[in-house]
């Protein structure tokens, strides 16, 4: 009942919503350019060191750094290499499975293992892991004890100097001669933060893409359509660093900032049949008739996220590479369990 009366409000609004979140994160971008000081960020962020930090000259800092040395389309270029190379293990992966006929695939699994033996690549300059799963439950859970220690023996190693490092020579060279803004806590959350989001996020798109798809056959080739729905329900939090006027009502200084991303993309004022799976759609103009605050999963603003070039390519070669090199049909369930259809996600491949 909730729920139901959250979408109806969220519908009846819908047009002073998107005015809200357009003068947010344009009038009032700078402002809105923080996130929650939370305790657990505290400790996971090394004291709001890295890039949680509040908005100012080192956070600018840091993020020109991530812009021009990790997420710029010359480094994206450079490393399709190491993209193509995990692919081509994926493939060969699963053609030594098929040989023994039609088997099951774990999705999320299998996904977890290729992108952050993509991340290790270039942050290490090697991966990590070979034919094992990664167990991405922990992250989810957010057991950050146990996140220390899945990853930070890896990042430790890089920093001690035992192999090479792309990604890391560079934040070495630049804690030599920056010492004040790369310190080993940054550094760390650095390549913490990008063996994170720039993994966990894009397994479960290209979970829920490989799950869409096989529902729906008649659109399998066209796969933009799954960054709408839903996969992010809320974009993370902003803070308002200061007073400041939106929509005609004070917000005072402090405000946590909740963008409703699902319910953007679910809008019927901005999408035709929101609640179907058109894939179609993103082949003509509807995503660009109703302005910047109409497709918004990757967020807005100056805390849009940087690593989205990324993500897009790696998912493209999965996604594209699976499509072509195999075919896929969904797993039924056993009706005698539950009704309830729980991760990781199950497919099954032949």
């Amino acid at each position: 009942m909730v729920l139901y009366f959250f979408c109806a409000w969220v519908h009846a609004y819908s047009p002073l919503m998107q005015l809200a979140i357009e003068e947010c994160f344009s009038t009032n971008d700078i402002i809105f350019a923080n996130r929650p000081l939370l305790p657990s960020k505290r400790i996971s962020q090394y004291n709001y060191t890295t890039l949680g930090a509040p908005y100012g000259h080192q956070w600018r800092n840091l993020r020109r750094f991530i812009a021009l040395e990790i997420f710029s389309a010359k480094r994206l270029q450079m490393s399709s290499e190491i993209h193509a190379k995990e692919a081509k293990f994926m493939i060969k992966h699963l053609y030594k499975r098929s040989l023994e006929g039609v088997w099951k695939v774990d999705v999320k699994s299998f996904f977890s293992m290729l992108d952050f033996n993509i991340m290790m690549k270039m942050v290490a300059g090697k991966k990590c892991f070979e034919e094992e799963e990664l167990d991405f439950d922990k992250i989810t859970k957010g057991k950050l004890v146990d996140l220390e220690q899945t990853f930070g023996p890896s990042v430790n190693m890089a920093l001690g100097g035992e192999t090479s490092r792309p990604i890391i020579e560079v934040l070495l060279n630049l804690q030599e001669s920056e010492p004040e803004f790369y310190a080993n806590d940054v550094v760390k959350g650095i390549i913490q933060a990008m063996l994170i989001a720039g993994t966990h996020t894009t397994v479960i798109t290209l979970d829920s893409v490989v799950s869409q798809m096989i529902a729906h056959p008649e659109a399998f080739k066209k796969a933009s359509e799954t960054l709408r729905l839903g996969l992010v329900k809320v974009l993370p939090a902003d803070e308002s660093s200061k007073d400041c006027m939106v929509g005609g009502y004070h917000i005072p200084k402090g405000t946590q900032l909740l963008v409703k991303s699902w319910a953007v993309h679910s809008d019927p004022e901005l999408w035709i049949e929101p609640d179907r799976f058109k894939p179609g759609r993103f082949l003509q103009s509807e995503v660009q008739e109703k302005g910047g605050c109409k497709f918004i999963p990757f967020g807005l603003g100056r805390m849009v996220c940087p690593g989205e070039g990324l993500g897009m390519r790696v998912m493209a070669l999965s996604l594209g590479t699976l499509i072509q090199c195999f075919d896929w049909k969904e797993v039924k369930e056993d009706q005698s369990q539950a009704p309830v259809k729980t991760n990781p996600k199950k497919a099954e491949k032949s």
